[in-house]
């Protein structure tokens, strides 16, 4: 399963919205800005994400208004539904 949600487009199988961006995450240069709070707001907060409580979103992972509207940029430039493309 983990080498088919690598295929193009990647995310494809995931079993999960939050396990297919994540699987588009691991693909980013290790270099990216704002990489690794994104994943930890992926992983551990997509609870207050969805629910878009930045605020209390911003209080956990400690960013302030302009880091948080970074990491949301990242997250926009994921694709939420990678096989919609095949179809």
């Amino acid at each position: 399963l983990k080498r088919i949600q690598l295929f193009d487009p990647v995310g494809i199988a995931a079993r999960s919205l939050q396990e297919c961006l994540c699987i588009q995450l691991n693909q980013f240069d290790k270099a990216t800005p704002w990489l690794d709070q994104t994943k930890q707001i992926l992983t551990d907060h997509i609870d207050l994400l969805a629910s878009r409580d930045y605020r209390t979103l911003m209080m956990k992972t400690k960013l302030k208004e302009s880091d948080l509207k970074y990491v949301m940029t990242l997250i926009h430039s994921l694709n939420p539904k990678p096989a919609a493309s095949i179809i």
